[in-house]
């Protein structure tokens, strides 16, 4: 496995080349990527590992939840790349890495979107709650939560602080994360890479 993988649009952008067993090269940056620098990034991630684009095995790009354009540009870029290489693709959810990276069995997956609403991905004990990634208002989190009556819930995503304050009488900590680097080889493995045209997840009917 030769794979470039990317995530624009996230609270840090992630770009980096990857086989079965380590991670080649790898760049990040605090924040979201600018709307015209994935290109640059691929260039000098490929550059760094020193691959051509035609070693390429496969893409694999974060799909949402993130800003409306970058995930536009995260899904043109990867379908791009999958059509001029004739390689596989591979539409990732920001719930997946965040898993990885905690390493918890028991695990609630959140991210702010608006003011009073959020998105929310439950794994293990949680995972019969919330199986895939939903937009939920924060209120009817907080009754969920509230009325388990769990004192050991961990929580990892990208929450603005007045949510994070909303959700702290009911759940416990945030989980540590890892790198990105460490788990982006093991990650990528379980991925289902296809000829198919990725879409951007925003989450929201409409």
């Amino acid at each position: 496995m030769r794979c470039l993988f990317f995530d624009i649009a996230s609270h840090e952008t992630v770009v980096a080349c990857c086989t079965d067993k380590e991670v080649a090269a790898c760049i990040t940056q605090n924040g979201p990527s600018g709307d015209g620098e994935l290109m640059t990034y691929i260039h000098n991630v490929l550059k760094r590992a020193q691959w051509q684009p035609e070693e390429l095995t496969g893409v694999a790009a974060v799909m949402g939840p993130g800003g409306f354009t970058s995930l536009r540009i995260a899904a043109a870029g990867a379908n791009a790349l999958g059509f001029a290489l004739s390689i596989a693709v591979c539409g990732m959810h920001l719930s997946e890495l965040y898993r990885a990276r905690s390493q918890e069995k028991d695990l609630l997956w959140l991210h702010s979107t608006k003011r009073s609403e959020v998105f929310i991905r439950g794994f293990g004990r949680w995972q019969q709650q919330w199986s895939e990634a939903v937009h939920c208002e924060l209120g009817s989190v907080l009754e969920v939560l509230q009325s388990e009556s769990i004192t050991d819930c961990t929580w990892t995503g990208e929450l603005l602080e007045e949510h994070q304050q909303a959700i702290a009488p009911y759940v416990s900590q945030q989980a540590a994360l890892v790198t990105v680097e460490s788990i982006l080889p093991s990650l990528l493995a379980e991925q289902r890479f296809s000829q198919q045209t990725l879409q951007p997840w925003y989450g929201r009917e409409g």
